[in-house]
């Protein structure tokens, strides 16, 4: 068991979700547009928690269900060969998912085939609606999705060495050492493989502070910025 496993969810509920939702989109087929948020994080930020709110939040104000997608979430479903061949099937050859794919494909110092699966994938389940995407370059990738939300989760970093210390049970000096290193290994994930500066206000519809206000509190602001386009 990794060190890494008191910050991920358990992936099963969320799986079985995510499934019946594709179950039930087969059955209807693509009605109106669905819209995905991504959620970018410093290392130390309660961006799961903070996804966690969002998807009760947008359940209570749409009545839809959500999904909540991580790296473990979206590596389950791209290897899980029922699942994958599902998804894909009823998606089908999307030209604009190839164009965006190509454009990063160009851009990239560094490519793994495994990164390159998992972009094909995120990008897919953001386009599919009703996902919200945590980390990995989601807010990137989707970028010229324009059924997507962008929002970063900051704080200063003696709170996020503080959230790490309590959340993980490490000493100080052990969640210190962690913070620093784990923040300069995803921003230099994203330089390598997207060639940006993930840190860029820029790619984003907002920006919180997790110390300055409640997981609670950005939740609802993140549906007040995107409530008009929901309805």
């Amino acid at each position: 068991m990794s060190i890494y496993d008191g910050l991920i969810p358990n992936i099963d509920k969320r799986l079985e979700t995510w499934s019946k939702l594709q179950r039930e989109a087969n059955k209807k087929g693509l009605e109106k547009k669905k819209f995905s948020v991504t959620i970018a994080r410093e290392f130390g930020c309660e961006g799961f928690p903070l996804a966690e709110e969002i998807k009760n939040k947008l359940e209570k104000e749409t009545d839809q269900e959500w999904t909540v997608f991580d790296k473990s979430l979206i590596e389950r479903v791209s290897k899980d060969k029922n699942l994958s061949e599902n998804f894909l099937e009823r998606l089908g050859d999307d030209s604009q998912i190839m164009e965006i794919l190509s454009i990063f494909k160009s851009r990239q110092k560094t490519q793994t085939e495994a990164f390159s699966i998992l972009s094909e994938y995120i990008i897919k389940l953001a386009k599919d609606g009703n996902a919200i995407l945590v980390g990995r370059g989601s807010n990137i990738l989707t970028s010229n999705l324009d059924n997507c939300f962008h929002f970063r989760l900051v704080a200063p970093f003696e709170y996020r060495v503080q959230s790490i210390s309590r959340r993980l049970e490490l000493s100080y000096d052990d969640a210190k050492k962690m913070v620093g290193e784990e923040q300069e290994r995803r921003d230099r994930f994203i330089e390598n493989h997207l060639s940006c500066n993930i840190n860029d206000p820029l790619h984003y519809h907002a920006l919180f502070n997790n110390e300055a206000s409640s997981l609670e509190q950005i939740a609802d602001s993140i549906y007040s910025l995107m409530a008009d386009r929901l309805t």
